[in-house]
């Protein structure tokens, strides 16, 4: 079936193309580090076995592990099972993905010039939201934020894996998207996508098999919010600071909204949100 001269595609259609691409080998390993931290009897050389299938990201765990956040000793890391016992099994996980996120996402040379911005955009956007998540919880478990981090992560993944697919649908929605009224950008979208951008990422986010990780409907106990409104609040917030920067008069409103979601007073929310 065609469109305006375009086959008209489903948010499934746009999935399948996705992990067709560069994204099938992220979420082959984001599938095996996620069972591997969800099962009680792994071990760290389990991990460990893991992650030396991918010498970058090898490398990147040991200079993590040995940066000042987490090396203790004067004695430098030099083996993965000591750096995954360091760091731990969840924070090791988000590494493992944000690792592949941004070199997938980043990693492809045919992009126009636009649509690379668009997909910095939302990769920067992605990440801060992520940071803001796990500050928002930050009495709480270990666990807890590492999975509020990769929640608020992938929230809009979807958007993200769109635009780094390139090609002519993606370069005619760029196009389009820059000379349509903000109000109307959004039916634009869906036409093209055949749905939201969050039912992409949502719809990536199952076929990945991601759903214990970022589960959204959990409790986090100590801040008494749900991940749900953690996550959706991070992205709200680093979509404001994105779009209008850190003196948008938005901000104020979502100060007050994470002060009541965390239990704190707005002036502490506005500053542990800035810093």
């Amino acid at each position: 079936m065609t469109q305006q001269g375009h086959e008209t595609r489903t948010v499934e259609d746009w999935i399948t193309r996705i992990n067709q691409r560069e994204l099938a080998a992220l979420a082959a390993i984001v599938q095996r580090v996620q069972s591997l931290v969800g099962d009680e009897d792994s071990s760290a050389a389990q991990l460990s076995e893991v992650l030396r299938l991918d010498p970058s990201l090898s490398s990147k765990i040991l200079r993590i592990a040995n940066s000042p956040t987490y090396l203790v000793s004067p004695d430098p890391v030099t083996t993965l099972t000591r750096a995954t016992t360091l760091i731990g099994f969840d924070a090791i996980a988000n590494i493992c993905i944000t690792n592949r996120l941004l070199e997938t996402l980043l990693a492809r040379k045919e992009l126009s010039r636009s649509v690379v911005e668009r997909v910095l955009d939302r990769t920067a956007a992605s990440l801060h939201a992520a940071v803001q998540a796990r500050v928002m919880i930050s009495n709480a478990s270990s666990r807890e934020r590492e999975e509020a981090f990769l929640g608020a992560l992938l929230e809009q993944i979807g958007e993200s894996a769109f635009w780094s697919l390139g090609g002519a649908e993606i370069d005619a929605l760029d196009t389009a998207l820059a000379t349509t009224p903000q109000n109307t950008r959004e039916a634009l979208i869906r036409r093209t996508v055949g749905g939201s951008f969050r039912q992409l990422s949502r719809g990536l986010i199952k076929a990945w098999h991601l759903g214990p990780g970022t589960a959204l409907h959990e409790q986090i106990t100590p801040a008494r919010a749900s991940r749900a409104q953690v996550i959706l609040l991070a992205n709200e917030l680093a979509d404001c600071v994105a779009c209008e920067g850190w003196e948008s008069p938005l901000l104020d409103d979502l100060y007050a909204r994470i002060a009541a979601l965390t239990n704190i007073e707005t002036g502490a929310a506005a500053m542990r949100v800035r810093a």
